[in-house]
């Protein structure tokens, strides 16, 4: 899931009805460096694609006026001194250059953000003599909801990608978060109509996630990871699949030749100990939810199922009557927190989850690090020590996590708080 979000939303396969999609949302926000689709025919837009033409313009026209306010050092402080003016506290504009398409989410929020500032801007240069530098650029309140709604589209994605970042174990969250992706755009799709601006994108998106869930369910490692995860197991492809689905079947079949692999390995690495397993196994006592919608909760609603313990590890492991909240699913310390209280009774599954389990499942903290590293770097100094790319790690973090800087770091700290914008 390294570029999950960037490809998601950005083409689609030439062979679809709304190949023009990738064309809006690549201007709106998504990684140029993605696929290129088929242009479409020299042919008029139909009816139910100029909203999206349009919000297209919307989004073309607020870059092209961010761009204007943040070019030089006298405009930005122009807006600053907008904002002082009229009292409201605002964080700086950034330009939503190049293609990275967090970047220019990034970019569209703080500017609708600061739409009332970015308004008054726009209305005091249209009094100037000669128009000012942004021509009859403007946006009515209705323009502003419609570029909202689509950024409020990409946020899924934003908090995806956070989700899978940091140093926990999300491996076993790629598949059940691609599912209820899907899910979630089937059901946009249905509910919305062909002629809204942001069905294209919707179709688009729809199509970019059933590509890359499939591939997911083809690597191996995910697919025993997810059932290793005391959350999901089976239940997960039984619900998204069905019970008797192909899908379901090969996940089952596979887990059950890893699991024969791994305990032959065990045998030839120490003697065979006799282990002892307990008819009882740990049960967490934690509210179920209640009235199950989404794939999340209709997981949790599953696992009040009863099983019974039999002597086949894999089933006992499969059937065991165990209990989990929605917060305690998308919490990524649950599973190694659950086999290292449930080790000894499934020895072997045991050993298997700890190794697939530990690892996470994005590499963005890795492109991070890099990232800092090549900031830190000027045209003289080709490379990085271990101990400078420490410090870039470690002072990442600090920042992420919000540790309070002292010592010599107090005054950068001071500075670092003063240029948060307040919580919502």
């Amino acid at each position: 899931m390294n570029h999950q979000a960037d490809n998601i939303s950005t083409s689609v396969d030439s062979g679809s009805d709304y190949g023009n999609a990738d064309d809006e949302i690549s201007d709106c926000g998504e990684d140029s460096e993605a696929e290129e689709v088929e242009p479409a025919t020299s042919t008029p837009p139909t009816t139910p694609h100029v909203r999206s033409l349009r919000l297209q313009e919307l989004c073309n026209k607020l870059d092209g006026v961010i761009k204007g306010t943040t070019r030089s050092a006298a405009q930005r402080t122009n807006f600053d001194q907008t904002a002082q003016d009229m009292n409201i506290k605002v964080s700086p504009l950034i330009a939503g250059y190049g293609i990275r398409w967090n970047i220019k989410y990034t970019s569209h929020r703080k500017a609708i953000d600061a739409r009332a500032v970015i308004d008054q801007i726009l209305l005091n240069a249209q009094e100037e003599s000669d128009g000012g530098r942004f021509g009859d650029a403007c946006f009515s309140p209705r323009e502003w909801k419609e570029i909202d709604n689509l950024n409020r589209e990409l946020e899924v994605f934003v908090k995806l990608t956070s989700y899978m970042e940091g140093n926990q174990s999300t491996r076993a969250h790629i598949i059940p978060k691609y599912l209820e992706l899907k899910e979630s755009l089937a059901n946009k799709l249905q509910n919305c109509r062909e002629e809204d601006s942001l069905y294209p994108m919707y179709h688009a998106m729809s199509k970019r996630v059933e590509k890359y869930l499939d591939e997911a369910m083809q690597c191996h490692t995910l697919v025993i990871a997810t059932i290793l995860h005391p959350c999901f197991r089976m239940y997960i492809f039984e619900l998204a699949f069905g019970s008797r689905s192909l899908e379901a079947a090969k996940a089952l079949q596979l887990l059950r030749r890893e699991f024969v692999h791994t305990k032959e390995s065990l045998k030839r690495k120490q003697p065979a100990a006799q282990v002892s397993v307990d008819a009882h196994v740990i049960n967490n006592e934690q509210p179920l939810i209640s009235q199950p919608q989404l794939l999340m909760v209709r997981l949790a609603s599953r696992l009040k199922s009863n099983g019974t313990l039999e002597d086949d590890e894999i089933t006992a492991y499969l059937n065991a009557n165990l209990s989990f909240d929605e917060r305690e699913m998308n919490n990524k310390a649950t599973p190694l927190r659950w086999w290292k209280t449930n080790q000894h009774r499934y020895p072997t599954l045991a050993v298997m989850a700890r190794a697939y389990l530990r690892s996470v499942g994005s590499s963005c903290a890795v492109e991070r690090l890099f990232s800092a590293a090549a900031d830190v770097c000027s045209s003289n100094r080709g490379r990085l020590l271990p101990s400078s790319m420490s410090h870039c790690v470690s002072s990442l973090m600090w920042l992420r996590e919000e540790v309070p800087l002292t010592g010599s770091f107090a005054e950068a700290g001071k500075v670092i708080n003063a240029l948060r914008p307040p919580p919502q």
